[in-house]
């Protein structure tokens, strides 16, 4: 007995994810669209299909998560918490098959529906989760994490409207709404039970009653915090990691102090509008992008090494520099209070997302290739 339980958690770690044969997935899929009325595949359009796949991958997903989690506890071992503001994922439906090891399964159970993988994958939205290199970063971490078997949890927020999409009207750029998550949050796990509500400002009143203190909260802004679930599998293993992103909603009770929705307001202004509604009110704007980080008369701060530039803000705005700067003059101003640094060379490695779509379509690419034990092709860094 003790031989076999044995022999069952080496092979779980070692990479037996549940296999499910082809006749069995084709099954799911099928069974998936046939609870949306459609007894016949080839008759569901792009969007249904690819609903269907999701929802039978997100099932297996939820699986593998139950059992992973079981496997950690029963090992006693530790899980990593990693908080970040942005987790710039990509899209997950080609990802996912890969990890999962259905891909060519898919492929060709779509093949016979009339439809395409990249058909159906080209449905899909890129999950507007922040805007910056750190965010892509902060997704490898989950997604190498994850294959090494480790547990972790990553945490950020649902952001709706990440990223925009740029249309060309009579010879300018115009700025449209992504919402993502009408052709993307099929991914989404919600998790409602875990709700909580989060307070700002208001009054903190303390009083003496029977020996105790007792805290009274009043006249202060709430928000309900409502978490929805990523999943992220690892590749040869049946481990998988969840990130939690949490959804401001408005509570039950109407928010006190407000009139309407701010946040509403906010969204549908453009990066500069912004930046002067802030700086109406007396605040200073941190700006994170690069919209103003080579203005002359916005200082780059970085508050470790110099936060007294933060009071030399005309525009009452202050930018960061490059995510790869901040955290090197924060190591270099310790040096610099010991002995003084004349010259420093740097060399900084760009996640192959910075250098545009064709570069992550040669990385999918090679993904691939290298999946199916292919020499991968060389082009866009040849």
């Amino acid at each position: 007995m003790t031989s076999k339980s044995t022999t069952v958690s080496t092979s779980r770690k070692q990479g037996a994810r549940p296999a499910i044969s082809k006749q069995e997935l084709d099954q799911r899929i099928r069974q998936k669209l046939n609870a949306h009325g459609l007894s016949d595949p080839k008759s569901a359009g792009a969007e249904q299909v690819y609903h269907a796949v999701v929802y039978v991958l997100k099932d297996m997903l939820l699986d593998d998560r139950a059992h992973f989690r079981k496997r950690v506890k029963a090992a006693e071992g530790k899980r990593v918490c990693y908080l970040c503001m942005e987790f710039l994922v990509g899209r997950f439906l080609k990802n996912n098959a890969m990890n999962m090891g259905v891909y060519a399964d898919l492929c060709d159970i779509l093949k016979g529906y009339g439809t395409s993988f990249d058909e159906i994958f080209s449905y899909e939205a890129d999950p507007g989760l922040g805007n910056g290199g750190l965010g892509r970063l902060a997704a490898c971490f989950m997604d190498s994490l994850t294959a090494k078997d480790y547990a972790a949890n990553g945490y950020s927020l649902l952001y709706e409207n990440g990223l925009f999409r740029q249309k060309i009207v009579d010879g300018e750029q115009v700025e449209l709404v992504d919402d993502w998550i009408e052709r993307g949050g099929a991914w989404l796990v919600p998790r409602p039970e875990k709700s909580i509500s989060v307070r700002f400002g208001g009054k903190i009143e303390e009083s003496w009653q029977t020996g105790e203190c007792k805290i009274t909260h009043t006249e202060f802004d709430e928000v309900k915090a409502v978490p929805y679930d990523l999943l992220i599998p690892g590749t040869q293993t049946d481990a998988t990691n969840t990130i939690r992103l949490w959804k401001a909603r408005q509570p039950y009770a109407r928010i006190i102090g407000y009139e309407g929705t701010q946040s509403a307001y906010v969204r549908q202004m453009s990066d500069l509008e912004n930046a002067e509604t802030i700086t109406k009110h007396g605040t200073i704007m941190i700006d994170n992008s690069s919209a103003f980080r080579m203005d002359d008369d916005v200082p780059l701060v970085v508050p470790e090494v110099n936060a007294a530039d933060a009071k030399n803000a005309p525009r009452r705005i202050i930018a960061n520099p490059n995510c790869t700067t901040i955290q090197m003059v924060v190591a270099l101003q310790a040096i610099e209070q010991l002995s003084h640094i004349e010259r420093v060379h740097v060399a900084t490695y760009q996640s192959a997302s910075g250098a545009g779509a064709s570069a992550m379509a040669e990385l999918e690419k090679q993904h691939a290739e290298l999946v199916e034990g292919k020499e991968p092709t060389v082009e866009k860094f040849a």
